[in-house]
């Protein structure tokens, strides 16, 4: 199935409609295929208020950069989409979000994001409102910025969320904040990036009530890095 502009997805829900599984994540597979490139195929492509419920969403795939459709390995989400008590592992993006990409004010909840990839940055990628909620994400690797997540033009909000091991390449190996993104009330120990290993907050972004632990970076700010405004409160490192 075709979505504009976009590669190849398993599965499209354009309208407010919820797609739940009967057994679960464990029994209930979206499969995509990789690797990147042109016969990559992504897992989910949700817009308009659709929801996807407990679902593993693995393998999935995006077209190579510079084609404008390399974002969102696992999933896509527009304008509204929900994922909920999904398992999101082995993805892959040659843009952002290896996982997913939120833009919009999407959401993901009470999931899973384990062994993702991007290129460009974030096992999730957070924009225009994107929110995450009671997640946790491990063993995530994006080569540039962001190994957990990053939230970039127009921000976003991560509650209530436990981030371990993930890895970035340049800045942030957990959250990677621009321009008002928000990290709250979460755990991120043992990330490991270039600069803030935790956390890299940038341009008004913002982390509280936040416990960093065992985080590192090969040059500067092994809890977190500040730089162009960002603030830091009642955290602990």
């Amino acid at each position: 199935i075709v979505a504009p502009d976009f590669p190849v997805n398993r599965l499209i829900v354009t309208n407010a409609v919820r797609v739940e599984s009967v057994n679960g994540p464990q029994y209930t597979i979206i499969q995509g295929q990789g690797p990147v490139g042109p016969s990559a195929v992504r897992c989910a492509y949700l817009t308009e208020g659709a929801e996807l419920v407990g679902f593993t969403l693995t393998n999935g795939a995006t077209a190579a950069s510079g084609s404008g459709v390399s974002d969102g390995g696992g999933a896509v989400c527009y304008y509204g989409g929900t994922i909920s008590n999904c398992v999101i592992v082995g993805n892959t993006a040659d843009g952002w979000g290896g996982g997913v990409l939120l833009a919009f004010e999407c959401a993901v909840l009470n999931s899973v994001l384990r062994g993702n990839t991007a290129a460009n940055g974030g096992a999730g990628a957070l924009d225009s409102g994107g929110v995450v909620i009671n997640c946790t994400a491990s063993f995530n690797r994006a080569w540039c910025d962001g190994g957990g997540f990053i939230m970039t033009y127009g921000g976003g909000t991560i509650t209530g969320c436990t981030l371990y091991a993930n890895q970035a390449g340049t800045n942030g190996g957990w959250v990677m904040e621009y321009y008002g993104g928000t990290v709250e009330n979460s755990i991120l120990s043992g990330n490991t990036a270039m600069f803030g290993g935790g956390i890299y907050c940038y341009q008004g972004a913002s982390a509280r009530g936040c416990t960093l632990l065992g985080n590192s970076a090969t040059n500067t700010g092994g809890g977190l890095f500040i730089d162009g405004n960002g603030t830091v409160s009642d955290c602990v490192l």
